[in-house]
This record gives structure tokens, sequence and C-alpha cells, in this order.
């Protein structure tokens, strides 16, 4: 999902960082339009409390030029064709 210029930021910044010798890692909402077919499962259905509703979420991880991408797929908030 890339839009805007803290898109560009996310796309490049972290990979620098790990040029740079850093640890990074970067979480990011798991929109249905989002391509990772080499994702890993890390937890499943895990439950997530915003205010009075309780939501199903699971976190998936990917590792891109060693950056550590952490992918949150929850249906009520993601599963959309668009990232709006």
């Amino acid at each position: 999902a890339k839009t805007g210029g803290l898109a560009d930021v996310l796309g490049s910044l972290p990979a620098a960082l790990v040029e740079q010798g850093e640890e990074v890692a970067v979480v990011l909402p798991f929109y249905s339009s989002v391509q990772a077919p080499d994702a890993r499962l890390v937890l499943e259905n895990q439950p997530l409390w915003i205010g009075p509703g309780r939501y199903s979420c699971s976190i998936f991880e990917v590792v891109r030029h060693g950056v550590r991408y952490f992918l949150v797929a929850c249906n009520e908030f993601y599963a959309r064709p668009g990232i709006y």
C-alpha cells in the first residue's frame, strides 16, 4: 500500500537504516490488495480490543531487504478493495 510522502519514507528509510546496521521492523495494515504470497503467519486470530469492540486479528511477517514487515490482518478494518 503506497500513497503519498509517508509511503516514500517507509519505502526507503527502513532499508537505509538496515544498511547502517540497525534492526528494523515496520507494522502495516494487511489490506486485501497487498500482494505478499510469502507472508508467514506469526499470530492467528488474536483478540484486539478497541473501545467497547472486540476484533479478531492475525499478524503476518515478510522480510524485504533486511526489513521485517509485520502485516496486521483484521477483516473489519482492512478487507476492502483499496486502502481508502
